[in-house]
């Protein structure tokens, strides 16, 4: 039965690991294992079998990794791992350039491990409804897609919003259409920083003949995690945290039935379920780099580089 170390402590990190106690309690995997640098995080921590601050010995004692740690350290650590016999899970996004993402992607099949990318949204209840009913042609012919991710934060990433927040609405829109989009333009603001805080990026997608718009803002009070599907017959706002469907229609509005999810709990059993079948096909690691792709792309673009 599986061990699992997840390495990088912080407020998502701590979250994987109370998911990963849960599915040990119900006996989906051996052990959990805690490691960070910081010792004082550990005392939050309830139910771990073990804390390492030690990332090697960590390795040497279990089977698979997940890794929420900082951007820059996703690489080194997941090919240290994967050079290990390890199968990896890392969060978004997979790495911080496209030649450091696909680097990752070859060296996974090298060495023949899982590695998987932590795109949380892709399994969310309320994402998946939506992808159905865009597959049952429910909304007749897709005008266009508005995805805003936003909430009021200070600065926390010398690469700015985009590398914080645009993972999620561009994966998203690959799992809706099938195929990824290409950034035609767009703006970004600065405010409080030298970096960008705000982003208004256009989306073309000619394979699935569609068009989005992302907003991106660390300066909005309202904080969104939204997806809103403008079509011919019906339209639909997906609230993606909460797992809310509104559809619009004929001048009306009602809930679709969706039954929320643990998404987190899902991705960490669906990484458990590939470490066993070896069938990693719902979250692989290209899925992260080809994220990675847009948002270099979006940066490209925009700054006009």
């Amino acid at each position: 039965m599986t061990r699992i170390g997840v390495v990088g402590l912080g407020y998502w990190g701590s979250k994987v690991v109370e998911e990963y106690v849960a599915l040990r309690d119900n006996g989906k995997l051996e052990e959990v294992v805690a490691c960070d640098i910081d010792e004082e995080k550990f005392s939050s921590l309830d139910g771990v079998d073990r804390c390492e601050t030690d990332l090697s010995k960590t390795i040497n004692t279990v089977d698979a990794l997940h890794v929420c740690t900082g951007n820059d350290s996703h690489k080194p650590i997941a090919t240290q791992a994967m050079d290990a016999g390890l199968d990896v899970l890392v969060e978004k996004p997979l790495a911080v350039s496209t030649d450091q993402a696909f680097d990752m992607v070859e060296h996974a099949s090298e060495t023949g491990q899982v590695l998987q990318t932590g795109h949380i949204f892709r399994f969310a209840n309320v994402v998946k409804t939506l992808r159905e009913l865009l597959a049952d042609d429910y909304f007749g012919e897709v005008y266009y897609y508005d995805l805003a991710w936003t909430h009021r934060i200070e600065p926390r990433f010398a690469e700015g919003v985009i590398w914080d927040l645009l993972t999620h609405p561009t994966d998203i829109l690959n799992f809706l259409t099938g195929s990824w989009p290409t950034v035609t333009g767009g703006t970004v603001g600065s405010y409080r920083a030298d970096v960008a805080e705000s982003a208004e990026i256009h989306l073309e997608d000619e394979a699935a003949d569609a068009r989005a718009n992302v907003s991106l803002s660390w300066v909005d009070p309202v904080r969104r995690r939204e997806v809103r599907v403008v079509g011919e017959q019906r339209s639909a706002v997906a609230h993606c945290a909460d797992q809310r469907l509104d559809i619009y229609e004929d001048g009306s509005s009602f809930s679709y039935d969706v039954e929320p999810n643990n998404t987190i709990r899902t991705e960490a059993e669906n990484f458990l379920n590939t470490i066993e079948t070896r069938e990693n096909t719902f979250n692989s690691a290209i899925v992260g780099a080809r994220a990675v792709q847009v948002m270099e792309e979006a940066e490209s673009v925009l700054y006009g580089e």
